[in-house]
């Protein structure tokens, strides 16, 4: 699904932005799967199905072209989590939030 929703971009940051973006967003759509990704956080890092990949992927392709530094996609990927998880905990504290961004 992500893949398609950034298909039309060429930048790889760019890509790995959408992605965070849509991922951060997955709140409204789909509460109980960010619930997921909320309480499991560092646990999804080690996974080598679903979003994991294509974080390494796009942080990869990214540090490829120059748009990123990243000296351990590994580490790169264990930080990757944490936004959208801390997003998802103030949304759940100030609903209100989510509809700024």
């Amino acid at each position: 699904m992500l893949d398609a929703l950034t298909a039309d971009l060429d930048d790889p940051a760019q890509v790995f932005a959408q992605g965070f973006r849509l991922t951060g967003r997955l709140r409204r759509r789909l509460p109980e799967l960010s619930k997921v990704l909320l309480y499991c956080g560092f646990e999804l890092s080690s996974m080598d199905k679903g979003l994991v990949p294509r974080v390494r992927r796009d942080i990869e392709a990214a540090t490829r072209v120059g748009r990123f530094t990243a000296g351990d996609t590994d580490l790169a990927v264990v930080h990757d989590p944490e936004p959208v998880g801390d997003w998802n905990a103030v949304v759940r504290r100030v609903p209100q939030a989510d509809q700024a961004a």
